[in-house]
């Protein structure tokens, strides 16, 4: 076969269908795109993911002085609660989820 006459061919075919040549390319180049974009985003998420895994903090707010009587209908926390939670988060349960925990005072500092 001549190589010439099929690439005169192949150009005669790519002029008479321009729009279908450019449509192809253009939604080539789209999903090409999408693909791309979602696996860097895959890749982002991995990241964040591996950087985030080991820093979550959980925050529990007992009841203090200034909590409303809504929220807190028994009062502030007493410290027998207080070793009731500690007991908890240092129980046979826990103790794969919790590496530390520990309790701050509502009291400002330096006063």
């Amino acid at each position: 076969m001549n190589p010439g006459f099929v690439l005169t061919e192949m150009w005669a075919g790519l002029k008479s269908n321009l729009a279908m040549v450019f449509s192809i390319v253009l939604v080539t180049f789209i999903s090409m795109t999408f693909v791309g974009v979602s696996a860097l985003l895959q890749l982002q998420i991995n990241e964040m993911k591996s950087f985030w895994y080991d820093r979550a903090q959980v925050v529990i707010y007992l009841c203090t002085d200034y909590s409303s009587e809504l929220a807190c209908p028994a009062g502030t926390v007493t410290e027998e609660q207080k070793r009731v939670v500690a007991s908890q988060l240092s129980s046979q349960g826990f103790r794969p989820y919790v590496s530390e925990y520990y309790f701050e005072s509502s009291q400002c500092i330096g006063r």
